[in-house]
């Protein structure tokens, strides 16, 4: 399924029903029920390797516990090291995702307060890894079933009510973007006036308007004033746009975007970047690993270092910029003249708030260096160069990429080996002593059976085997 309100998110379950009926399942009192929640947990995972964080560690700490009741016969250091590995893995999700997950001067009990998990939880967790020995099987019996009401109170009862309120807010904004991005293929289309326009919801809309160009203004001033009280709102109604992010033709093989589809968007970028909400767009649109994303995130970038050294120009003349969020004064005065003009750049960006700081552009760093992905590339060295990275540190970004994707270059001469057959094309046969093998010979023996021998006889005794 994949939610408009989450920004395009894809996730493992085919509707909120499934989602719901799976918690009702996992917080049941029949160990059944139970059972079957964990099922359709697992099943999510075959779907999605990677879940949202509360439905994992749910999982995790669910398959400890049911291992713990259903395995009456396993033995006491064998049932606390799986639940100390689960509550382990608990507190690592969830104090390293979320609003916990840039707090790297914190330390783990700093962030467990914040997000009301009680120390000796932290506690017990630092005895499991770093201890002599294990805690006993009744305190993490007791940790483990905290987790799993603290991932209910927080996780589970929490996300279908987000969703009903994310609905019900975005619903106005996302039909007013559907609008304005259909006034705009109309107006690239040709069209001028709203007698004219093809679709009668469109005519309907703008009745008493008499321009195609009046309307969109007009529409867009709409958006930005409803988008004030919540930019977060416009920000996932951005993405999952139907212009944004799907290509127009002729794109492919192009290394900039079109400046149709840049004059289109940039009003709305720019009330992102006055709610200083850019370092998340460019993380999102990272995450989509498309060509176009991919575009987006370069001009995003150029845009960025032209504002630094606009807003540079900008203070030396005595203007002041601000470094908080001001997009009710964006929606505004967008669009006033500037005292000062600077070259290169639509006035209303270098307006009121000031251009992502080198602290920001790291923290998007940090995310998009975890996540390769091959469009990635054509930004990579840029991002980390504006993100103030020394050479070598980039450099070692690079070769992360190269080796995730297999690309990590070998020894001198070794460049083009790239696969086993390549391996076997450049050096067909191995040596042993003075006697050259093939490496077919390798492939037709048994695992441990060396190429010259023809059999080896194992004698295990498995009586005296400790």
């Amino acid at each position: 399924m994949v939610s408009r309100a989450d920004g395009g998110q894809i996730v493992p379950w085919f509707s909120c029903d499934e989602w719901q009926e799976t918690a009702k399942l996992i917080f049941s009192d029949d160990v059944a029920d139970q059972l079957r929640g964990l099922q359709n947990l697992r099943l999510w995972k075959a779907r999605c390797e990677t879940l949202p964080t509360g439905a994992d560690a749910t999982m995790v700490l669910i398959c400890a516990l049911e291992g713990h009741k259903l395995n009456v016969n396993l033995d006491d250091l064998s049932q606390r090291l799986a639940l100390s590995a689960a509550l382990t893995r608990f507190l690592n999700q969830v104090l390293t995702t979320g609003p916990t997950k840039t707090q790297f001067s914190k330390t783990m009990f700093a962030k467990a307060r914040n997000v009301d998990i009680p120390g000796w939880i932290v506690k017990l967790r630092h005895e499991a890894a770093h201890g002599q020995s294990l805690p006993a099987l009744e305190l993490l019996l007791r940790a483990v079933d905290f987790g799993l009401n603290w991932l209910r109170w927080n996780y589970w009862d929490v996300e279908p009510v987000d969703w009903v309120q994310q609905s019900a807010s975005q619903a106005p904004l996302a039909e007013m973007i559907d609008k304005w991005e259909a006034l705009g293929a109309c107006q690239q289309a040709g069209y001028k006036r709203i007698t004219s326009l093809p679709a009668e919801d469109l005519r309907a809309s703008n009745a008493g308007i008499r321009t195609v160009r009046e309307a969109i203004s007009v529409l867009e001033q709409k958006i930005l004033s409803s988008s004030v009280d919540n930019p977060e709102h416009l920000l996932s109604a951005v993405l999952t746009s139907q212009t944004l992010l799907t290509p127009p033709p002729g794109l492919y093989g192009k290394e900039e975007l079109p400046s149709t589809l840049v004059a289109q968007w940039r009003p709305l970028l720019g009330a992102l970047h006055a709610a200083r909400l850019l370092p998340r767009l460019l993380v999102k649109l990272h995450e989509r690993n498309s060509r176009l994303a991919a575009l987006w995130v370069l001009y995003l970038l150029d845009l960025i270092e032209k504002l630094q050294t606009a807003q540079q120009e900008l203070r030396t003349a005595g203007l002041v910029i601000r470094e908080t969020a001001n997009l009710a004064d964006y929606v505004q005065k967008r669009g006033e003249p500037l005292a000062v003009t600077v070259s290169d750049l639509d006035p209303e960006w270098s307006l009121l708030v000031a251009a992502p700081t080198v602290k920001e552009m790291k923290a998007v760093c940090v995310e998009v260096a975890a996540n390769p992905n091959k469009n990635g590339r054509i930004y990579l060295d840029k991002l980390l160069s504006m993100a103030s990275f020394e050479n070598g540190a980039k450099a070692k970004v690079n070769q992360l990429w190269r080796i995730y994707f297999g690309e990590m270059p070998g020894g001198e001469g070794e460049g083009d080996i790239k696969t086993v057959d390549d391996l076997v094309k450049k050096a067909p046969v191995s040596r042993d002593g003075d006697k050259w093998i093939k490496l077919e010979e390798w492939n037709a023996k048994a695992v441990g059976v060396m190429a010259w021998q023809d059999s080896v006889d194992l004698e295990l005794n498995y009586d005296t085997w400790e």
